[in-house]
């Protein structure tokens, strides 16, 4: 091998390795909350796995780029997934919508529409 022809093949094998580099930290970037919002309804609506969904709902309320409104849906969904599951959180999950979110007029109804129906179901 001369001495050019493996000056090349390092230049490559760095540039290669530069560039899969750049690919896992492109990778690495942070979901949106938009595309985590898509995600967990998928997995809430079609897959049926509530407790997943609650995971990235949860993302969502993390997430820097979440306006009130993305966050306020990740937390009436919560409450969904966890009356889907029998699970006594939902109320709370309801709660916290319309103690952190009662600028959202539509989910603030929605959860007060919610509450009043676990209300209900529990009375005998």
């Amino acid at each position: 091998m001369t001495r050019s022809n493996a000056w090349g093949r390092w230049i490559a094998a760095i540039a290669m390795a530069g560039l899969s580099g750049w690919a896992i930290f492109a990778q690495q970037k942070p979901a949106s909350a938009d595309v985590l919002l898509g995600q967990a309804l998928h997995q809430e609506q079609s897959e049926g796995q509530y407790e997943a969904a609650i995971a990235t709902y949860r993302q969502v309320l993390k997430a820097p780029d979440a306006t009130r409104e993305q966050q306020a849906r990740a937390q009436f969904r919560i409450g969904f997934c966890y009356e889907q599951l029998g699970n006594s959180e939902a109320r709370k999950a309801y709660e916290e919508v319309l103690r952190t979110f009662a600028d959202q007029a539509e989910l603030v109804a929605l959860a007060r529409s919610r509450l009043a129906l676990i209300g209900s179901a529990a009375v005998p």
